[in-house]
């Protein structure tokens, strides 16, 4: 399970450029401009809080790290909303893993928990968006499943009547 956990860090660290997010939603930046990404660590026996906060610089490639953006436990994916104002991400913590959702503050970047709850599986490992930011997919990887939920615009949705799938 360490080696699993060492590869799924590494993976997202290395998978957060793609996971850039504009301020403004979908206009596209001069290439001056730097973007706002946001990184889940684990936190379970480690020093780290949650979910961080990085510049990233386009011209030069460059990513630094700005601030802990919001504590929680063990987040180990996030995705931002379609509309740029909500970060959601999955908290991995076994049987009582859950989905958890935040209000991106558009000044300082810092996340406002809104909503959690629970992934109705253990250990979520990916969360995303259909194209219109209505539907939250949510995969489990221990237990294999996964479900869809709807998701009203101020970011709390109500939990869906069970997963959609089994493997």
């Amino acid at each position: 399970m360490n080696i699993l956990r060492r590869f799924c860090s590494v993976f997202i660290l290395l998978a957060a450029p793609l996971a850039l997010l504009a301020v403004g939603g979908k206009v596209t930046p001069s290439p001056a401009q730097s973007y706002r990404a946001y990184v889940g660590t684990y936190t379970a026996r480690t020093n780290s809080k949650g979910i961080y906060e990085f510049a990233f610089d386009p011209a030069t490639g460059k990513m630094s790290a700005v601030q802990v953006a919001a504590e929680t436990k063990d987040p180990s994916w996030v995705a931002v909303h379609p509309n740029g104002k909500y970060l959601y991400s999955v908290n991995e913590t076994g049987k009582a893993s859950t989905v958890s959702a935040f209000s991106i503050d558009p000044k300082n970047g810092k996340l406002t928990l809104l909503n959690q709850l629970p992934s109705l599986g253990e250990d979520p490992c990916f969360l995303s968006f259909d194209r219109t930011g209505k539907f939250l997919f949510v995969a489990n990887y221990t237990s294999g499943n996964s479900f869809i939920s709807s998701i009203p615009r101020k970011a709390r949705w109500s939990p869906p009547e069970g997963p959609l799938g089994r493997n």
